[in-house]
């Protein structure tokens, strides 16, 4: 008979032969379980997914809802040009990937982020970084995004999704007017013609093997 209990941090801390513990305490069974991951909750597992993330989701859904709902529509109605999974390690860590907007100068990169939900969420922003280095004047070197959604417009009737599609949004026009890399941003308004093409080698440079 498999249970298990309420658990809020689902990091993996540890492994021995049988069972991956996990910060909470809880002990799962290591092997695959035998029993039907349908759930008797309103909101249903997709079978076809890894049976740890079937798991986790079936558990979520009972406790966090609205975030389980989130985390399936992620997987199985994924924006055109975006991907995001969860890590099998902390479900609350997600791995990223936009393509470059058509008629921008990123178009044909693809940008790898990562995006992790605080405990908070959905009450405080989900925190998001580009990993690839990009060009672009709301975009500083480490990867940070200024993105008013992210700071004090974030509402917690917003979902991921409206972050990811926020982000691609301003891949297609970037604003100097509010930059986060203040030398980006004085090329941009001096030679925007000459900025965008230092975007375009940026993106070849950096994006075409992603």
């Amino acid at each position: 008979m498999f249970s298990v209990l309420h658990i809020r941090v689902y990091k993996i801390v540890g492994v021995d032969k049988s069972f991956v513990t996990l910060r909470s305490q809880v002990q799962i069974p290591l092997q695959k379980p035998s029993f039907s991951l349908e759930s008797k909750s309103p909101i249903s597992v997709n079978p076809k997914l890894p049976w740890r993330t079937a798991i986790y989701l079936e558990e979520l859904s009972r406790y966090h809802p609205h975030r389980s709902y989130e985390t399936q529509r992620l997987l199985s109605e994924p924006a055109p040009g975006i991907s995001a999974s969860p890590s099998e390690e902390n479900m609350r860590y997600f791995n990223v990937m936009i393509l470059g907007p058509t008629q921008s100068p990123y178009e044909g990169g693809v940008f790898k982020l990562e995006l992790f939900l605080p405990e908070e969420y959905p009450m405080s922003a989900p925190k998001v970084r580009f990993l690839t280095k990009i060009y672009h004047p709301n975009i500083d070197k480490l990867g940070r995004i200024c993105l008013d959604i992210l700071k004090d417009k974030w509402s917690p009737a917003l979902q991921i999704r409206t972050v990811l599609l926020s982000i691609q949004a301003l891949l297609s026009a970037p604003n100097p007017d509010d930059p986060l890399s203040e030398n980006i941003a004085k090329h941009w308004k001096s030679n925007e013609a000459e900025a965008v093409e230092t975007a375009k080698e940026w993106t070849l440079l950096y994006a075409s093997g992603a």
